[in-house]
C-alpha cells in the first residue's frame, strides 16, 4: 500500500528560469492608504494577475482572482491588492484584530520583497481583510524573524464581490543597494474558506512562498540614496504599584527612548538609553514536569528587532547568545537597562552586526556589559557561513570581577530546492575556574511534497557554560531522527485533505563517557487533516530513562532515580481554527518515570466578531503511583482571556492565569492605543495573588501594579 500512497505525491519544480515580471511606476503625488484604489496611479500600473495554486491543488488557477499592483513616490513603496471572491460568498475570515496575527486563520494578502536579489532573504508584508498587519523578516533561506516590526500602514475595504487592500512601506523599512535596479518581489493569498494559498510567481506547496528563489520580478523602482535617516522615539512612563512582601506602596516616573540613525540604505545604527519594557506581554505560564529548565521567548522590542541576525545554535535549546539574559535577573525580575547600542548592516554577499548593553545591579552584581559581534557571507548560490563572539563582564558586589566569552561558528546549504544542511559549533571560555566548554549541531532536513523529515545530532559537554546564552541541559548528546508523510490518496473522504502518519526517534547519552540517559520513540500512525485545516490525531509514546538522581515534579510527587520504561497513548483533535467557534483538545494516558500520568489540554476559542475574541486555554497533569505520593495529585493551569478591539490600532487585551502548580494566580490587562505608525500609547495592569489555602513557591507574589507609557516615533 506504501508505493500506491506516495504516487500521490506531486513534483518539487525548480525556481523558474524566466520569472514573471510587473512594473512599479512612480506617482507624482503621495497617495492616501484607504483601501479604495481610487487614485489615478493606481488605475496606471501594470496589474499582475494569473495567480496560480500552492496547496491544495499546486500549479493550477486560483479558484478566485486576485490582482497586484506597485507604485512609489519619494518615502513609500505602495502595493495595492484586489482580492476578488464570487457574489454572495460569505464575508472573509478574521478571528481578531492583533498585529502579527496567525495566517491559518484569516484571509490574508502579503508581499515579498527582495531587493538585494540575492534569493536568501526578503521583507514580508501582510494584511487581513479587516486590516490587522504583519511584517515578518526571511532570512538566509532558513526561516522567519516574525519580531521585527516595521513602520508601515495598510487599511482595506470589503464589498459583495471580495476586497481590497492598500499598503504603504517607507523606503526606510527596507534594506536596499543604492540606483534604480530591479527586485525580487512576489504576491500570494489565504483564501480562508477554502483552505487555499495562491501566489503570483508559483510556488511548490513543498516550499515556504516567501522563499524568494521562486519569486518574480519588479522592474521600475527608483529608492532614494537615504530615506528617513534619523528617527527619534522618546517615551515617558509613570508607574504605581503595592509590594505585597513590605506592604508598601511604590510610585515612579521614567523617561528614555531610542534613537535610529540610517546613514546609508544598507547600514542602521540603533541606540536605547534608560531602556523600559512595561508595555511587553508578561511570560505564560506552563506546567514544567520535567528536571530542566522550560524556555521562554524574548518579547522586548529593541531585542526582538534583528534578533535573527544575532541567533545562531537550536532555538530554545542550544544558543550561544540569548538576549533574555540581558535586561532579566535568574528569578525573572526586571534589572535596569542603562544603555544599549547596535549597529547593522546588510548588503547582497553579508549582513554583520554589533549589540552592546549594559545594565544596572541585580542581585549580587553591580552592573554587567554584554556585547555581540555577529557576521554571515554568503557562499555560492544557496550556501553561508557565520561567525559571533559574545562577551560577557560583571562586577560583582564585594568580589573580583568575572568575565565569561563565547565563539560560535555556523554554516547553512540549501544543498537542493528540497535539502539543507545546518549546523553550529561554540565554545566557552571564562575567567573563573570551570565554565570551558564545547557544543554544536548539525541536522539535515528534506522537505518535499509527500514528506517532511530530517535527522541531527546535538551536544553539550559539561563545561559548557554560556553566560549570555541558553542551553537546555549540559553534558549530553542527542541523536534524532524522524518525519511526517503528507498523502492525499483518492480513497480519503471528501471532506478529508491529507493522510499524514509520522514518526519520531531520539537516543540522548551522556557527552563525557556515552552513557545512556534516555530514548523516546513517538510514532502516529493515525493523523488526518480535513479541507478546513481541521485534525485529528493518535499515537503511541515509549520512553526508556535512567535517573542517576530522583527529582521533583511538582511538590509532594518525587521520582525514583534507576532504570524505568513507560509506554504513553496520545490522541489530538482540533476543529477548524478559522470557524468563529473553534476548540481542540489533546491528551495522554499511561506511565511517566515509575508512576503513571493522565494529562489534558483543551482550548477554546470564540470569536462572534473580529472585534470581539474571547479564549480560553485549559491544561490539567494528574499524577499517581509515586513512591512519595499517598495519595494522586492534580495540578490546574487556567487561562481565560478577552481581546476588544475598536480598529486594529486600538485594542484592549487581558488575560488570567490560574496556575496550583506555582500556587499563584496572575492578571494581566493590556490597552494599546497606536496613534501613527509605531507610535503607541499604553496602559498596563499587572496583578499576581496566592492560591488561597497554598503557599506560594519560589518566590513572594508580587503585587499589583498599573503603567501608562507613551511612545512616539520622530521621522524626518
Amino acid at each position: 500500500m506504501w508505493p500506491l500512497l506516495l504516487l500521490q505525491s506531486v513534483p518539487v519544480f525548480p525556481p523558474p528560469a524566466a520569472p514573471p515580471r510587473t512594473t512599479a511606476v512612480r506617482t507624482p503625488t503621495p497617495l492616501v492608504v484607504d483601501g479604495k484604489l481610487d487614485e489615478a496611479a493606481w488605475q496606471s500600473a501594470p496589474v499582475a494577475g494569473g495567480w496560480r495554486q500552492v496547496d491544495p491543488d499546486q500549479g493550477a488557477a486560483a479558484t478566485v482572482g486576485t490582482d497586484a499592483r506597485i507604485t512609489f513616490d519619494a518615502r513609500h513603496i505602495y502595493v495595492a491588492f484586489v482580492a476578488r471572491d464570487s457574489a454572495g460568498a460569505p464575508a472573509p475570515s478574521v478571528r481578531n484584530l492583533r498585529r502579527d496575527f496567525r495566517f491559518d486563520e484569516n484571509d490574508v494578502v502579503a508581499v515579498v520583497f527582495d531587493p538585494f536579489d540575492d534569493q536568501r532573504t526578503g521583507f514580508l508584508f501582510q494584511v487581513t481583510a479587516a486590516g490587522n498587519q504583519r511584517d515578518a523578516l526571511f532570512l538566509n533561506g532558513q526561516g522567519l524573524d516574525e519580531d521585527w516590526d516595521a513602520p508601515w500602514r495598510a487599511r482595506t475595504v470589503v464589498t459583495d464581490s471580495g476586497w481590497t487592500a492598500e499598503l504603504a512601506i517607507p523606503w526606510s523599512a527596507l534594506r536596499y543597494p543604492d540606483g534604480p535596479r530591479s527586485w525580487r518581489v512576489n504576491f500570494y493569498r489565504g483564501l480562508r474558506r477554502r483552505d487555499e494559498v495562491s501566489s503570483w510567481s508559483p510556488v511548490p506547496r513543498a516550499i515556504p512562498t516567501m522563499r524568494t528563489d521562486y519569486a518574480g520580478i519588479v522592474d521600475g523602482l527608483e529608492p532614494p540614496r537615504a530615506a528617513s535617516p534619523v528617527q527619534l522615539q522618546p517615551y515617558l512612563l509613570a508607574q504605581s504599584g503595592r509590594l505585597r512582601a513590605s506592604g508598601g506602596n511604590r510610585t515612579t516616573q521614567a523617561i528614555g527612548g531610542e534613537v535610529k540613525w540610517q546613514p546609508s540604505a544598507s547600514t542602521v545604527v540603533d541606540v536605547t538609553v534608560n531602556t523600559d519594557f512595561a508595555q511587553a506581554e508578561v511570560d505564560r505560564q506552563v506546567v514544567n514536569l520535567s528536571r530542566f529548565s522550560p524556555f521562554f521567548p524574548e518579547r522586548r522590542p529593541f531585542f526582538l528587532e534583528n534578533r535573527a541576525l544575532f541567533s545562531t545554535g537550536v532555538d530554545g535549546r542550544l544558543q550561544p547568545f540569548f538576549s533574555r539574559r540581558v535586561g532579566l535577573g535568574s528569578d525573572g525580575v526586571p534589572v535596569p537597562l542603562e544603555f544599549g547600542g547596535r549597529v547593522i548592516r546588510r548588503t547582497a554577499t553579508s549582513s554583520s552586526g554589533v549589540l552592546v548593553v549594559r545594565q544596572g545591579a541585580s542581585e549580587a552584581l553591580a552592573s554587567s556589559e554584554i556585547g555581540v559581534a555577529r557576521s554571515t557571507r554568503n557562499l555560492g548560490e544557496r550556501s553561508r557561513v557565520g561567525a559571533m563572539l559574545v562577551g560577557r563582564h560583571d562586577r560583582r558586589v564585594g568580589d573580583a570581577a568575572q568575565w565569561h566569552g563565547t565563539m560560535a561558528l555556523d554554516g547553512f546549504s540549501q544543498l537542493t530546492p528540497t535539502l539543507a544542511l545546518d549546523g553550529s559549533l561554540a565554545a566557552t571560555r571564562r575567567s573563573t575556574v570551570g565554565g570551558d566548554g564545547l557544543a554544536g549541531h548539525v541536522s539535515l532536513q528534506q522537505s518535499t511534497s509527500s514528506l517532511m523529515g530530517g535527522m541531527s545530532v546535538e551536544f553539550v559537554d559539561d563545561g559548557f557554560a554560556p553566560e549570555a546564552g541558553f542551553i537546555a541541559r549540559q553534558n549530553y548528546v542527542e541523536m534524532s531522527g524522524g518525519g511526517i508523510l503528507d498523502l492525499r490518496p483518492r480513497w480519503l473522504p471528501r471532506g478529508v485533505r491529507s493522510y499524514q502518519p509520522n514518526l519520531d526517534v531520539s537516543v540522548i547519552r551522556t557527552a563525557s563517557r556515552f552513557d545512556f540517559l534516555e530514548a523516546r520513540v513517538r510514532v502516529s500512525p493515525l493523523s488526518f487533516r480535513s479541507q478546513t485545516a481541521a485534525s485529528a490525531d493518535i499515537g503511541l509514546e515509549v520512553n526508556w530513562q535512567q535517573l542517576d538522581e530522583p527529582f521533583q515534579l511538582v511538590p509532594g510527587a518525587t521520582t525514583s532515580a534507576g532504570s524505568t520504561v513507560f509506554p504513553r497513548v496520545t490522541a489530538g483533535l482540533a476543529s477548524n481554527p478559522a470557524a468563529e467557534v473553534s476548540w481542540g483538545v489533546d491528551g495522554g494516558l499511561g506511565g511517566y518515570f515509575n508512576g503513571r500520568l493522565a494529562s489534558l489540554d483543551g482550548r477554546f476559542n470564540w470569536t462572534p466578531d473580529p472585534r470581539i475574541a474571547i479564549a480560553a486555554r485549559y491544561s490539567a497533569n494528574r499524577l499517581s503511583g509515586f513512591d512519595s505520593l499517598a495519595a494522586a495529585v492534580t495540578t490546574h493551569l487556567l487561562v481565560p482571556e478577552l481581546r476588544l478591539a475598536l480598529n486594529p490600532r486600538v485594542q484592549l487585551a487581558t488575560f488570567y492565569q490560574f496556575n496550583t502548580a506555582a500556587r499563584r494566580g496572575s492578571m494581566n490587562l493590556r490597552f494599546a492605543w497606536e496613534l501613527a505608525p509605531l507610535s503607541f500609547l499604553y496602559v498596563i495592569w499587572n496583578g499576581e495573588r496566592a492560591v488561597q489555602g497554598l503557599p506560594a513557591v519560589r518566590r513572594p507574589v508580587g503585587g499589583d501594579q498599573i503603567s501608562v507609557k507613551f511612545a512616539y516615533l520622530l521621522r524626518r
